[in-house]
């Protein structure tokens, strides 16, 4: 016949004994319990930890995706602003480019007329009054055209900044939501692992919870018991032999 010794896993003040010697024991039978008040402190402690780091990483999360969906907003708004100021832009710079090719026509009508002004020559006066209004109305044609140029180089600058501003913008945005989705994974993942940590935590305190109620490993009879209520259960000490 195979003889069993029990031996406790843990050491404490025994509370509770369930068998004699001469006893039949099946296996699985609580043989005797130590006082387990500490372990059961620890283990609602682990149960709490895993309850508050629940809420920590709950809380953190809505706070990334809160803060996600205020930043959407504000880079989309942003990206309208700079759509908007390109789409103004790029009207500016049309508008400016047909005024000055405008008057750069304007100005070649007015050369054109000059040079036929000055072709027909003077009057029998020796006076060319057509001349002098023809040189006018180019001076002014060429003064116009200038002008127009001039504003159609700001234009144009305006046309380019801005798009150059909306590819930044997009850009920007775009590497801004990575960023804070990295971010978001990254969390999501750190809090994951300490709530597995949390979670085996709860695990050990359970198990060395355990340890203090002592079953039989085998079914048998009781040859002989060495410990009693109130008396001490040493790890490692044999405590019953079935």
């Amino acid at each position: 016949e195979e003889t069993v010794m029990v031996i406790p896993l843990t050491a404490g003040t025994v509370t509770e004994t369930f068998f004699e010697v001469g006893d039949t024991v099946q296996a699985g039978d609580v043989l005797f319990k130590i006082d387990d008040e500490a372990a059961r402190l620890a283990l609602e402690q682990a149960q709490l930890n895993v309850k508050s780091t629940q809420q920590t990483a709950d809380s953190q999360i809505d706070t990334l995706i809160n803060q996600q969906d205020s930043t959407d907003l504000q880079l989309e708004s942003s990206k309208l602003q700079s759509k908007s100021s390109f789409e103004q832009a790029q009207i500016g710079y049309v508008m400016a480019k047909d005024a000055y090719e405008a008057a750069d026509d304007a100005c070649d009508s007015a050369r054109a007329a000059y040079e036929s002004a000055k072709k027909a020559g003077t009057d029998v006066s020796g006076n060319n009054p057509g001349l002098a209004e023809a040189s006018a109305n180019l001076a002014k044609a060429e003064a116009a055209r200038d002008q127009a140029y001039q504003a159609y180089l700001t234009a144009r600058s305006g046309y380019h900044a801005a798009q150059e501003g909306q590819d930044l913008t997009d850009e920007t945005a775009e590497m801004t939501k990575e960023q804070l989705d990295q971010t978001i994974a990254n969390t999501e993942e750190s809090l994951a692992t300490g709530l597995s940590l949390a979670a085996l935590g709860v695990e050990q305190a359970q198990m060395a919870l355990d340890y203090y109620t002592v079953t039989a490993p085998v079914s048998g009879v009781i040859e002989s018991k060495n410990v009693d209520v109130n008396g001490m259960a040493a790890q490692g000490n044999p405590a019953y032999t079935i």
